[in-house]
């Protein structure tokens, strides 16, 4: 499409209104003036040919639209005398003609057109055909098609339009201009440089009724040399013999055999040769007079009787047409909707398939990464190992919903309480660089806890934090380090607290948004207080309570639970930013001498089920004092690689 709706053509004169028509020879638009709307068309430039043949091409355009110009017929778009140029493109001015063309009227329609009101049109078109054919020289439309056809709005007046692939027949007998061509309407010698004639144009006349009364176009001339045409009359049976010989007159393939004006084709079309019921009983009267008055009436009884069946049997055929047309199209409309589910179902078929082997085989990998200790009387605990790699390590996360910032936030209340600066303590953001390392799978549970420090898990808690698989609480940062160098002279390994940085690669597993799932979370997914939802998350459950280590589904790498539930002790001291933090794994210490002395502050990871979405975040860092306990707080281990 050349032109865009809205396009301003000539300095504004024309104001391009929408695409009527896109073909292989032109395209035509409809454009508001000042006095109304008007038609435009321009020729497309071929691949095929120079710019000096385009230019001819174009110029002959114009010469044409010239004559027709002059042209006055009622059927005939009238055709404006000005044209002018634009972007290299000549362009021509026609009347604007509200209406259907033939093609939509009977697609629309969902039925044949009746057989007067179809003959009706072709005859309106046929003298407009006429008209031009007696031009000297001739001059041939080329292009007679229902889409070419509109049908007034008001009334039924038939005016053809699309007039750009006309062309002169010279004297000689040449053409001005190669032929475009229309399938199962253009005339076989249109596809050739054979001889052309109004003979061609009387070709796509009967064509288009064919295609009026069976609404099915014909197939292509250049088809029909190997397949023959079927008559109109094998599709709709209630067309009468006589047009259904006319329409295959008009559309012989060999012009010489064919209807050579349409002159003669409308005569063809014209009323029945046969003599009416009046000519029938009154010709010749003059000369043979009847000698039986009462036999006469009784033979006009008789003929309209007869006449009276065979317009119910046409009447009944043409239902019967028009019912098994409906039954084919309900017909092939089923059978396409079954094929579209089909196609959908086994493309879902596909799509689950796939999906399970992507999780299956994900499964397989954090499965080959798993390593299980034992700690005696069926309790194991379940590593997972952790890939070496690089990432950027802290954050400025914000949710624009529920901002942060302000003093009154919750957010902000507990920064306070802890003498954290909002979200400086998540920067500078910066690489890291890690080696390959053992954590936990889950949180340590109660269970685990009482294997490996006999003594009960949450013990200084409510018994509703006691539960076996429910992560141990109320452990300091202390006690949490008496657990794994107890479990490490079980196991024969070495055996810590995660490093902050091994902590949030863990936690984010390769993602980089707020949260490993996602830029936001539900307590679908996660352990919070369900009535504080991160950004434009909408509230959920608030458990009171904590829920199992395993309750929810893991991030890609595994790991189970590092958002909520429990906050995690690390091994580092706390810093109010990342300011001198090591680019690698190392455990960053203040001061190695008062590293362990109960005062010091250490960092804090995860969030907790009593507190908002917010606090949940890969990148959200705070403290507690290594003598500290709180129902809220719990641990996971890291193991070296080898014993």
């Amino acid at each position: 499409m050349v032109w865009q709706v809205g396009d301003l053509l000539q300095n504004g004169k024309y104001t391009i209104e929408s695409l009527l028509g896109k073909g292989g020879f032109g395209q035509t638009y409809c454009a508001r003036t000042r006095d109304g709307l008007v038609t435009l068309k321009h020729l497309n430039k071929p691949d095929d040919i120079s710019a000096d043949d385009f230019a001819d091409r174009q110029a002959q355009f114009l010469n044409e639209a010239m004559r027709l110009a002059k042209c006055d017929h009622p059927h005939i778009v009238k055709v404006h005398p000005e044209t002018f140029c634009q972007n290299g493109l000549n362009h021509i001015v026609m009347d604007y003609v509200e209406g259907d063309d033939l093609d939509n009227l009977v697609k629309s329609r969902n039925q044949l057109l009746p057989l007067n009101e179809a003959i009706s049109y072709i005859k309106q078109i046929g003298s407009a055909l006429e008209y031009i054919h007696k031009l000297k020289p001739i001059l041939l439309h080329r292009d007679v098609t229902p889409r070419n056809i509109v049908v007034r709005a008001k009334g039924k007046q038939a005016i053809l339009v699309d007039f750009g692939n006309a062309k002169e027949i010279r004297p000689d007998g040449t053409r001005s201009e190669k032929s475009r061509f229309t399938e199962g309407y253009s005339a076989i010698e249109l596809y050739s440089d054979a001889g052309k004639g109004a003979y061609s144009d009387v070709y796509s006349l009967a064509a288009t009724l064919y295609y009026l009364l069976t609404a099915i176009a014909p197939i292509s001339a250049q088809k029909r040399v190997v397949e023959d045409l079927k008559p109109p009359q094998a599709i709709n049976p209630a067309i009468p013999d006589r047009i259904n010989q006319a329409i295959l007159a008009g559309m012989e393939l060999k012009p010489a055999y064919r209807v050579q004006t349409v002159t003669e084709l409308l005569s063809r079309l014209g009323s029945d040769p046969k003599p009416n019921l009046f000519q029938s009983l009154f010709a010749n009267k003059s000369s043979q007079p009847s000698l039986d008055i009462a036999a006469d009436k009784q033979a006009e009884q008789e003929r309209r009787e007869q006449a009276e069946r065979e317009a119910k049997t046409a009447a009944d055929k043409l239902k019967q047409a028009e019912a098994k047309r409906q039954q084919i199209q309900q017909e092939l409309q089923r059978a396409e909707d079954r094929r579209i589910q089909q196609e959908r179902q086994e493309s879902q078929r596909l799509a689950q398939i796939k999906a399970q082997k992507v999780e299956q085989e994900r499964q397989e990998q954090v499965k080959n990464r798993e390593l299980t200790i034992n700690l005696g009387n069926g309790i194991t605990l379940e590593l997972v190992r952790v890939s070496a790699g690089r990432f950027q390590m802290g954050g400025n996360e914000q949710s624009d919903e529920q901002p942060i910032h302000e003093a009154s936030s919750p957010y902000a209340r507990f920064r306070g309480l802890l003498g954290g600066n909002e979200q400086s303590d998540e920067q500078p953001i910066h690489e890291v660089q890690l080696k390959e390392f053992l954590i936990g799978k889950y949180a340590v549970t109660n269970s685990q806890w009482q294997a490996v420090m006999k003594a009960k898990g949450s013990a200084n808690c409510d018994k509703k934090f006691q539960g076996d698989l429910q992560p141990v609480v109320g452990v300091s940062w202390t006690e949490s380090r008496e657990f794994c160098q107890k479990l490490a002279q079980q196991s024969g390994r070495a055996v810590r607290l995660p490093t902050e940085s091994e902590w949030e690669y863990a936690c984010r597993a390769g993602t980089t948004t707020p949260f490993a799932f996602g830029k936001n979370i539900t307590t679908d997914q996660v352990n919070y207080n369900g009535n504080y939802p991160y950004g434009d998350a909408p509230k959920g459950k608030y458990r009171e309570v904590t829920v199992n280590v395993d309750s929810f589904k893991p991030n890609v790498w595994g790991i189970y639970q590092m958002h909520g539930n429990v906050w995690e002790w690390c091994a580092d001291d706390w810093h109010d930013n990342y300011n001198g933090a090591p680019a690698d794994s190392r455990i960053w210490i203040k001061d190695i001498k008062n590293y362990e002395a109960p005062e010091t502050l250490k960092l804090l990871r995860g969030g907790s089920w009593n507190l908002h979405a917010i606090f949940c975040r890969s990148s959200f860092r705070t403290w507690y004092s290594a003598r500290s306990q709180y129902y809220g707080i719990g641990f996971r281990v890291v193991f070296a690689l080898s014993s």
